[in-house]
């Protein structure tokens, strides 16, 4: 405990240290040290477990490659810019951490990272994520500010972002091509929305419960698309929904100022939910 004690106060008084020259239990000891119950991660403070005995780590030659500290009710926050060099996936959902989160210095072999289902808030930054990430959700937070998706990682296949308090508009025309998952719902989002760029492999896309506005294009929407929700808006005007993608499962409308007649393919017409809004649904010859 003194070695942690001594890189703490040298970390406050010259600012963050190269990752790479800290031991690893330094680092994971500096990356828990917010948690008020971190006994339930590392054991007693009086006698510390050996890091391959915390709880939910997994550990390959000598080196922390997994953290999954899934629902045990850990209080307090973190500082993941002591993540360990090599980590690849960090799961800490459905507890009660708190503060703001740093996305910058993660590591660069990190694939997956889980904060959803917590209590964290101000606003995060995305401009400097992982190269080779894939999986991100912080959904289920209290987190504020504009959500900025330009420059995303290449290979990210889903971002979860629902369920927090973002705010302002949202540029959806330079998403990675990878990406299949992308949930923005339950935000406070606001402006319009280009839909006609989207990633050839998108295949759920959820906007709903914002406040975007404007009209809505459909007319050139991913052709494997399944899922699209949009209702609990302020899109108006007309809709074109002729050349949906006969992959959708749910297209969901209501809840908007959208109006008119529209003509829907027979096989989709049961998907397409139009409640509480003007429109007229038809069958396509």
């Amino acid at each position: 405990m003194c070695l942690f004690i001594t890189i703490h106060s040298v970390d406050s008084a010259i600012g963050r240290l190269d990752k790479d020259s800290l031991p690893m239990l330094a680092l994971m000891e500096l990356l828990i040290d917010g948690i008020l119950n971190k006994h339930l991660i590392s054991g007693d403070s009086s006698e510390p477990k050996p890091i391959h005995e915390w709880k939910g780590v997994v550990m390959h030659n000598d080196k922390v490659v997994a953290v999954e500290w899934i629902g045990l009710r850990l209080k307090g926050s973190l500082s993941l810019e002591y993540l360990p060099s090599g980590l690849s996936s960090f799961s800490v959902y459905y507890n009660s951490l708190t503060g703001t989160i740093d996305l910058v210095g993660l590591p660069l072999e990190l694939k997956e990272l889980f904060l959803n289902s917590n209590s964290f808030s101000n606003t995060v930054s995305l401009e400097s994520l992982p190269k080779n990430l894939e999986i991100l959700s912080f959904a289920n937070n209290h987190l504020n500010g504009t959500l900025y998706l330009d420059g995303l990682p290449g290979p990210l296949i889903s971002v979860h972002a629902n369920n927090n308090l973002f705010c302002g508009s949202v540029n959806l025309l330079h998403l990675p091509a990878a990406l299949t998952i992308l949930s923005l719902s339950m935000n406070q989002l606001s402006g319009a929305v280009d839909l006609t760029r989207l990633p050839d492999r998108l295949r759920v896309l959820s906007l709903d419960c914002n406040k975007f506005s404007g009209v809505l294009d459909l007319t050139r929407l991913p052709r494997g698309m399944s899922e699209l929700l949009l209702q609990g808006n302020s899109f108006s005007g007309s809709i074109d929904l002729s050349t949906l993608p006969s992959s959708l499962s749910s297209l969901k409308l209501q809840n908007n100022q959208l109006l008119g007649d529209v003509y829907i393919q027979e096989n989709l017409f049961n998907k397409v939910h139009i409640e509480k809004t003007k429109i007229q649904k038809f069958v396509c010859d």
